[in-house]
């Protein structure tokens, strides 16, 4: 009973339960695997974190502090690779430790600042809760927003001991100055935590005076020299393999003065609604789309309910009078700060429209308020209807509180594997290129290459403007899964798309003359032709022979000189035009492949594999009057031949006429086409 009449000891038991029950809900990421997103490769595949002794990690710090934005997080996964090497565990339990020691620093801060240990815990409860921290703790790689967050209220905890304590106070100023500087390696956010001092002074009613600004000197000083001296290099290490698949990052969007302060207002506002009601969290919100040469209309509605917004604010607190009040301002400017510098009013923003990680620090400020109102209503429940106020209030708290403890067990789901996480945002959003292709790259480390080529293709497909500076990474990772099942027809079709488009591409070049070297050593036919055709340079059939080996196996620039040398030794024979029409139909040259097929028409019309060619290719061109054309004339020659039937059956089901096409599949049946009975089983029941 004596713990319920003690506040500092029961707020620390109900402390130890929020630790608890974090690690409840957060403990099944101890299993998951690494997650490789916005990076070339995970974090165990970097190499500057693969250290081999303390010293070496040591220098993994020293070595990058003016060349990263955070080398206290490079280093911390240095410290990992050198304790678990490849074991994610070490690394996630590494992220759920700092995360709960977030949580302490945090509940010390709100009780130095406001000395009140049951608002420390109403503070701590909710944002401990909050489902928008799942991937600042789940993906490995963004450990920097925990190690800012530790030292961005350690330092603000020692600036408050700094300001209440009468002696040792340069000892302490000191200690600020140092976790200043460690936020700074950790992240590089220095001008949010600067600004959020410059807050405290406000909410302890620091008169604004010469000491105080002179005080603030030493914090702007370290801002700016190593904002000079250092430069921003995220984790990313290229590969320069030929036979390797690569992740790409988050496409890039650029906009106008205009239109950047309208999408960062509705950043902004996103914001600040998803703290009371995450109601579709993803880790990656694409860029909005232009109808039109406008943005879509929540973007301007956004906009302006933050101008009414910041209206309603400013009369609030400049004519309410209430003791809460510049309680209520200090969070909500807690808020604004520290997510604003994220918001890019001024400037053309890049990567995502919102990122949950970002919000991190931020969300401390609308704990404060909602927690503040809380507070403020429970102190004054007097009467009926302020009792019945607070309920309300509390209720409301409460939802919150359930809102996200149940979309936070949820969202931690998603991030066993890349798998996973790139299926959640092709569900939320269902062309981005850039989330197809990286679980393609997942699918194909796990050698699940067929996977892996339906999600590259699935990029290729949804491939915008906007998209095109990743297109070449793309079809190079289709055709290193082509090749490793052995497809290198595709393969080089692929890699001949790439050297199109960029003929100096030296990485392209060497994956071509892999595929070459492929296709050549697995078949002993094409050497053995070579060979014939040494002796017999003029046998045309030979050419053909060869053309067609080449076709099979992807060359098709090379198999078309092969059937151009048999056209010029033989100009009289069908068939040679017939293999040559279906290689210009590969190649996507539509007139030529049409001029070789009639020509072989021409020189024999009893010849009837270039008159269903012909209509086959002319059903795929939606030319159907005169595919259906063809496809009598072929029957009438040969009435026995399954593919024609399948063909036009096919045909058939392109316009719809189901009756026509199931007739042309059970005729395809009784001439043994295999295909033809799943045909019959899904459209003719």
């Amino acid at each position: 009973m004596k713990t319920f009449h003690n506040p500092k000891l029961l707020s620390y038991v109900i402390l130890s339960m929020i630790v608890f029950i974090v690690i409840k809900i957060y403990a099944p990421i101890i299993n998951y695997e690494f997650v490789g997103f916005n990076h070339e490769r995970p974090v165990n595949q970097i190499s500057e974190i693969k250290q081999e002794s303390l010293l070496d990690v040591g220098k993994v710090f020293f070595n990058h502090i003016f060349k990263t934005d955070a080398p206290l997080a490079k280093a911390s996964l240095a410290l990992d690779y050198y304790i678990g090497r490849d074991n994610p565990a070490i690394y996630h339990a590494h992220n759920l430790l700092l995360y709960l020691l977030c949580i302490i620093v945090l509940f010390l801060f709100i009780q130095t600042l406001f000395k009140s240990y049951g608002f420390s815990i109403a503070v701590v409860a909710l944002f401990a809760i909050l489902a928008t921290h799942v991937e600042i703790v789940v993906w490995i790689s963004q450990r920097k927003y925990l190690l800012y967050f530790l030292f961005f209220f350690a330092t603000l905890i020692a600036y408050l001991k700094y300001q209440e304590t009468a002696h040792k106070k340069t000892i302490l100023f000191i200690l600020t100055l140092f976790l200043f500087l460690l936020s700074f390696f950790a992240y590089g956010n220095a001008w949010a935590l600067l600004a959020t001092i410059i807050l405290i002074d406000f909410c302890k009613k620091r008169t604004l005076n010469r000491p105080i600004i002179f005080e603030k000197i030493p914090f702007v000083i370290i801002v700016l020299l190593l904002s000079l001296l250092s430069h921003s290099s995220n984790i990313i290490e290229k590969t320069t393999e030929v036979n390797e698949v690569q992740q790409i990052i988050f496409p890039q969007s650029y906009y106008s003065f205009k239109n950047a302060f309208i999408v960062a207002s509705y950043a902004f506002f996103y914001y600040f609604v998803s703290f009371f009601h995450p109601k579709s969290i993803c880790f990656a919100n694409s860029h909005p789309q232009f109808i039109n040469n406008l943005l879509p209309y929540q973007y301007y509605m956004s906009f302006f309910a933050l101008l009414i917004f910041v209206f309603l604010a400013i009369v609030y607190f400049v004519n309410k009078r209430s003791d809460n009040k510049r309680r209520y301002l200090f969070g909500f400017l807690f808020f604004t700060v520290n997510i604003g510098l994220y918001l890019n009013y001024f400037s053309p923003m890049s990567g995502f429209v919102v990122a949950n990680r970002h919000s991190f620090v931020a969300y401390v400020g609308l704990s404060i308020v909602l927690a503040s109102v809380l507070q403020y209503l429970f102190k004054r429940k007097d009467n009926r209807s302020r009792f019945l106020l607070f309920i309300v209030v509390l209720l409301f708290y409460l939802g919150i509180f359930a809102h996200h403890a149940i979309t936070k067990t949820n969202y931690i789901n998603i991030w066993q594997n890349s798998q996973t996480l790139f299926g959640h945002l092709i569900s939320e959003n269902k062309n981005l290129v850039f989330a197809y292709n990286n679980r393609g790259v997942y699918h194909f480390n796990n050698k699940s290459y067929g996977k892996a080529i339906g999600d590259f293709t699935h990029a290729i497909n949804s491939i915008s403007d906007r998209d095109k500076e990743h297109i070449t990474t793309v079809y190079s990772n289709r055709s290193i899964a082509y090749l490793k099942t052995g497809n290198y027809l595709k393969a080089i079709s692929d890699i001949q798309y790439i050297l199109n488009i960029n003929p100096h591409d030296t990485l392209a070049q060497k994956k071509l003359e892999m595929c070459y070297k492929y296709a050549i050593t697995h078949n002993d036919s094409l050497i053995y032709i070579n060979k014939r055709l040494v002796n017999s340079p003029t046998d045309d059939e030979l050419w053909v022979k060869r053309g067609r080996l080449k076709s099979r196996l992807g060359l098709l620039q090379f198999a078309l000189d092969d059937f151009n040398a048999a056209v010029e030794l033989q100009p009289n024979k069908a068939e040679t035009y017939n293999y040559r029409g279906l290689l210009h139909w590969d190649l996507n040259d539509f007139n030529n492949a049409i001029y070789d097929f009639e020509k072989a028409m021409e020189l024999d019309n009893q010849y009837p594999e270039p008159i269903y060619n012909l209509a086959h290719m002319l059903c795929t061109q939606k030319r159907f009057t005169k595919a259906f054309i063809n496809f009598d004339k072929a029957l009438a020659i040969d009435s026995n031949n399954s593919k024609i039937y399948m063909y036009r059956a096919n045909c058939y089901l392109e316009i719809k006429n189901i009756d026509k096409a199931c007739f042309d599949w059970t005729k395809a049946k009784t001439l043994g086409a295999q295909k033809a009975q799943k045909m019959l089983e899904t459209y003719c029941p």
